[in-house]
């Protein structure tokens, strides 16, 4: 099936045709309305190609349009469904968090995932395909130790929660091929200038539990946001097996919604044990 690259269009308009890009970009086409309807057909999936034709004109201006958007590399060949479908069994996912983002992304994964609320030990981790911590504040102690388990079982595993005024996101770890926590942890420490005192936050939040401030309680339009990012990257995985080739820890704001990308990069070492925390 040949169809026009996502996000173009190919339409009548103003008396002639025009082919239309992401970015605002135009094309104009002039021809036989038979040979560029019939293409748009084509394009756009509406049906197959025809092989007859009035004449052998028109047919060669019809081979001519195909050539031109297949040199200006505007057509692509699908094999497939363009909606993303898991082509592996349904993932055991198994989700950690009681709150309201991880209702959502329980709600998301349903259609396509087997989704599990066992408690979050190494035997768990390790019977399961896919781990989700929906958390409050930062738990550090607690996705050190994930991050190890999903390591040593070659476990992906995605984690949210709760800083300021903001809900963190990821970055989504695929074992030994994407930043885990602890790469993420020791960059945030190297590059802050009071990483003591990040540390001793880090282990209030997880000692004073009864002492705690509630975390925000974010809107429905935050919730929806953050829970669609999360479950948007453990299908891509999942339906493909190939990570994203840059990882990004997203930045849900609140009040008002706003999302930033942050760019993780691996430590140079490779396994979690060889690792040496930043302080």
């Amino acid at each position: 099936m040949t169809r026009l690259l996502p996000g173009h269009h190919l339409y009548r308009a103003a008396g002639t045709w025009r082919c239309s890009a992401p970015g605002d970009r135009f094309i104009r086409l002039s021809g036989p309305d038979e040979v560029l309807t019939r293409f748009q057909s084509l394009v756009h999936g509406v049906h197959g190609p025809d092989e007859s034709w009035s004449d052998a004109e028109t047919q060669e201006q019809y081979e001519q349009l195909c050539a031109l958007f297949a040199e200006r590399n505007l057509l692509q060949t699908a094999t497939a469904r363009v909606h993303r479908q898991p082509v592996r069994r349904r993932p055991r996912t198994l989700i950690a968090g009681q709150n309201l983002l991880a209702g959502a992304v329980r709600e998301l994964l349903a259609p396509w995932a087997d989704v599990l609320s066992d408690p979050v030990d190494e035997g768990t981790i390790a019977a399961t395909d896919l781990l989700i911590s929906c958390e409050g504040w930062l738990p550090d102690t607690r996705w050190d130790q994930y991050d190890r388990w999903c390591h040593l079982h070659d476990t992906p595993w995605h984690r949210a929660h709760f800083e300021d005024h903001a809900l963190f996101l990821g970055p989504f770890t695929v074992p030994g091929r994407t930043p885990g926590y602890r790469d993420l942890r020791g960059r945030r420490l190297a590059a802050s200038p009071m990483a003591d005192e990040l540390l001793l936050q880090w282990e209030y939040l997880e000692r004073d539990q009864d002492r705690l401030p509630p975390v925000p309680r974010p809107g429905l339009g935050a919730i929806a946001v953050a829970a669609g990012i999360v479950v948007d990257e453990l299908e891509r995985w999942w339906s493909t097996g190939e990570p994203d080739p840059v990882s990004y820890q997203h930045e849900v704001g609140l009040s008002p919604i706003r999302v930033r990308a942050h760019p993780v990069l691996m430590l140079p070492m490779t396994t979690p044990a060889d690792r040496a925390d930043v302080s």
